[in-house]
């Protein structure tokens, strides 16, 4: 059985079971984003109202890294990679390695997939995330050929659900973005 017939299979296998599949969020099909502050909205959008845990959490957001484009002055970018800091569950804060397909978050709280390395946060994300609990939305961390920007994720009413121990506007975490410039394919 190939891929693509085991999922419908499992689709077709929870409508028949009685379970209900919550609908994603709606997001822009192709986004052009003008400002960082934009792009980290809709990834934060994508993240914090998809319903379920693992890849239905994540795919939006992998949606948006395949079709979203940030333009910034002259320069065409793209989201080549997100990682996620733990902040809520994690003293000292940590870096979820691997990208996004290597975390989930789901209603019972945050599960890490087997074997998903964590590191301690770089001199410039502790820099960051102090800019972030004073209060900043998105950091932006220019790097040769590449760039990177570190966005709060902050606690919301949904998120108080399982993160009892924290209030509304309590920084959560972090998504770090690596940005690449497109590039321009010859006629």
């Amino acid at each position: 059985m190939n891929r693509r017939s085991a999922l419908i299979g499992w689709f077709a296998a929870c409508a028949v079971g009685g379970v209900a599949l919550a609908a994603e969020p709606v997001l822009p099909e192709s986004p052009e984003w003008t400002s960082l502050t934009a792009m980290h909205a809709d990834y934060l959008d994508a993240f914090v109202h998809s319903d379920g845990f693992g890849m239905r959490r994540v795919s939006p957001m992998m949606r948006l890294m395949q079709s979203g484009e940030l333009r910034l002055d002259s320069q065409r970018l793209r989201v080549e990679d997100v990682q996620m800091i733990g902040i809520a569950k994690h003293d000292p804060p940590v870096v979820h390695q691997g990208g996004m397909l290597k975390f989930q978050h789901g209603e019972q709280g945050p599960e890490l997939l087997p074997g998903v390395a964590q590191r301690s946060l770089n001199t410039q994300e502790v820099d960051a995330v102090r800019r972030l609990q004073a209060g900043g939305r998105i950091v932006s961390i220019p790097a040769p050929g590449a760039a990177s920007a570190i966005g709060s994720i902050r606690a919301t009413a949904d998120c108080l659900r399982c993160h009892q121990s924290k209030k509304e506007g309590d920084l959560l975490g972090a998504f770090v973005y690596t940005l690449r410039p497109v590039m321009q394919q010859a006629l």
